[in-house]
């Protein structure tokens, strides 16, 4: 009878310290708070009162368990989540509020607000300083990248005979050529580029996650400028990614295996012509 006791009372102890941790990770699991417009990222994050102001300092408070909010705004950075301490009972979920409003983006945020600093160099044509551009979009126009400065300026393909738009963009000794529909001035307009530093390969990725399974992106828009939208490694299985828009991208989604894709749509605007 004394050593069923213990047994038994071995296996109470043991079922209340597998509730006491279960209720612990409950306890433990935090939601943070990311919005851009009313944020500071020498906030806590921890309460909707103070916010950070940028995912990436969000993502830095991120484990396993934990859900972070994502305000309206359109979110410049190219964000990595690694090794999170994710698992099936404690995974992360990224959502925006509302639906639709969060915006990350991987375009040159000079450019696309509209502060670039534009010289004009005749002819409707303008330039900045630029490594190589990947992609360019202009008020529902892809901008075809030209092989040269001359080219640009004379809307011609040397290096095939067909019949090209008055406008587009040329790349030349570390400036983006830029020439608009109606020879505008892109000084003070959102004109959609990819980022200096971001070359030409087409493999750079805006949202990446790594050694992170079970990782739910909810309700945002991604924008890729040319490249890869989000991206998955193979350790880290089993994300859902559902209510998300991407736009400008190469390739939308990079997925491992046990990915779940729901409500979801991709596209790629500006082959109009």
């Amino acid at each position: 009878m004394k050593i069923g006791v213990v047994r038994m009372s071995r296996l109470v102890l043991l079922l209340f310290i597998a509730a006491f941790f279960a209720h612990a990770s409950k306890v433990l699991a935090k939601t943070v708070y990311v919005d851009q417009a009313s944020g500071n990222d020498a906030n806590g994050g921890l309460s909707p009162d103070d916010p950070v102001a940028t995912l990436t300092r969000g993502a830095g408070l991120l484990i396993g368990g934990d859900v972070m909010i994502v305000g309206p705004g359109v979110y410049y950075e190219v964000i990595s989540l690694d090794g999170l301490g994710t698992s099936a009972s404690a995974p992360v979920w990224i959502r925006a509020e509302p639906y639709g409003g969060a915006v990350i983006s991987g375009m040159w945020p000079e450019a696309a607000l509209g502060t670039a600093a534009w010289q004009d160099e005749g002819g409707g044509v303008f330039s900045a300083e630029h490594e190589p551009v990947l992609f360019g979009y202009f008020e529902g126009r892809f901008l075809y990248r030209f092989m040269s400065l001359d080219d640009l300026r004379a809307a011609s393909a040397t290096s095939v005979s067909v019949a090209m738009p008055p406008y587009g963009l040329a790349v030349e000794s570390g400036r983006v050529y830029l020439r608009l529909p109606g020879d505008l001035d892109p000084s003070g307009r959102p004109v959609f580029l990819s980022p200096p530093s971001w070359g030409e390969d087409g493999t750079q990725t805006v949202v990446r996650v790594s050694g992170s399974p079970y990782v739910i992106f909810d309700g945002l828009r991604i924008e890729g400028s040319g490249t890869v939208c989000l991206s998955f490694s193979q350790n880290s299985t089993t994300p859902t990614v559902r209510n998300t828009v991407f736009s400008f991208c190469r390739y939308a989604l990079i997925l491992p295996d046990e990915s779940l894709v729901e409500w979801s749509e991709y596209t790629y605007p500006g082959f109009h012509d």
